[in-house]
């Protein structure tokens, strides 16, 4: 049945309300209550006073038969504190240079809040490389035989920066028919090597220039030289500036003290 409230200077006549089939109201008074439902509280204050929080609140259904609406009201919600808060920083980044000590460190730096107590901290700073006796050194090995001395290697002669022609590695007693495998050690060192005689300046030939790393037969034939078939060479030091070079050979004296 439907009942209807009725204002002391309401007119005789009425209109009622449908009702669904099965659903009945008993009071105008409950059916104000079914339409506003839930029952919240004031929110609280951010659970934390700096950076990223929580607030919450309470949600109850004032109906007294939980007959209350969907959805229901959310009860905690993300905020921000109001605090001033303290910068965070992250750990320094390794040195951006190799064999140079002109090199720089990088870190993140954030503000957790919407306000951070004093100035921003730097997120960069000068740095120098840690000691790496690679920095000082620039050596390259040839081979005759084998690959890089291995299998029953017949030879192996050490070089440092120079140009070395074919008489000169034959001084050397190498045969400039049989170098099999080269290793260049060293960070900027690099070694070119060519076909014919001396650096090629009679006949054209091969020129490959071949960075830090352990070269063996196929790895040479990858970069285009032919093994048993290097004739000249050149050892380079490159890519770092004499001050590099000097700070970390003094790195390398304080090490060993």
């Amino acid at each position: 049945k439907m009942i209807c409230e009725q204002a002391p200077d309401c007119g005789r006549n009425t209109i009622p309300v449908p009702v669904p089939d099965g659903e009945s109201v008993i009071n105008s008074g409950r059916a104000r209550q079914l339409q506003s439902g839930w029952a919240v509280g004031n929110w609280s204050e951010c659970s934390s006073p700096c950076g990223n929080g929580t607030q919450t609140r309470s949600v109850t259904c004032a109906d007294p038969d939980g007959a209350c609406p969907e959805p229901r009201p959310a009860n905690a919600q993300a905020c921000i504190g109001d605090g001033v808060c303290e910068w965070h920083t992250g750990p320094w980044g390794k040195c951006d240079k190799v064999c140079d000590p002109a090199g720089t460190q990088y870190r993140q730096v954030s503000c957790p809040g919407r306000e951070c107590s004093g100035p921003r901290p730097k997120q960069s700073r000068s740095c120098a490389p840690e000691n790496d006796p690679l920095c000082s050194i620039c050596k390259v090995t040839i081979y005759g035989g084998g690959n890089l001395g291995q299998q029953h290697g017949k030879w192996h002669l050490a070089l440092k920066p120079g140009e070395y022609s074919s008489s000169d590695l034959e001084h050397q007693g190498v045969k400039c028919d049989d170098i099999s495998s080269i290793k260049v050690e060293g960070h900027f060192c690099s070694t070119t090597v060519y076909e014919y005689g001396d650096f090629n300046k009679a006949h054209d030939g091969f020129k490959v220039t071949l960075e830090e790393g352990a070269y063996n037969r196929d790895r040479l034939a990858a970069e285009g030289a032919k093994d048993n078939d290097i004739s000249s060479l050149k050892v380079i030091k490159s890519g770092v500036s004499q001050m590099g070079v000097l700070f970390t050979t003094l790195l390398a004296l304080v090490a060993l003290r």
